[in-house]
């Protein structure tokens, strides 16, 4: 997830917030894969329910606009066909990404399988912020 979160950082989840409201694009939640149900990842969402998405030598299209991010430190160069974000799941995919393991290559996130949202990093304490 780097720029964004570190290796080595420390964060708190917020696990009561998704009791009450869905996840929204853009957030960083930490969930269990699709194919490793007792590890828990971290990414940010880039598809909701009923979201279309697309990847083109790497550049994302959400809903058939090009979708502008800040936040990825290197883009791969991967293309991915439109497909539709089912309901009850979310389309995930980490800041950094030649190095992530995300929806690209094992799917859609079960809406079951989130844990919560990144809440704060408290650890380095020098560090200390909201991501």
């Amino acid at each position: 997830m780097e720029p964004t979160l570190h290796d080595r950082e420390r964060l708190v989840a917020n696990k009561i917030s998704y009791r009450f409201e869905s996840p929204e694009r853009g957030e960083i939640i930490i969930f269990r894969p699709p194919l490793e149900i007792k590890r828990n990842y971290i990414k940010r969402i880039i598809g909701v329910p009923g979201d279309k998405i697309e990847i083109t030598k790497g550049e994302i299209y959400l809903n058939d606009k090009k979708l502008e991010e800040s936040y990825v430190k290197n883009r791969s160069y991967e293309n991915i066909p439109p497909t539709i974000v089912p309901d009850n799941s979310y389309f995930v995919l980490g800041d950094n990404r030649p190095n992530s393991s995300d929806s690209r290559y094992w799917g859609f996130v079960p809406r079951k399988n989130v844990v919560g949202k990144a809440w704060v990093v408290f650890w380095p304490l020098n560090k200390i912020r909201l991501p």
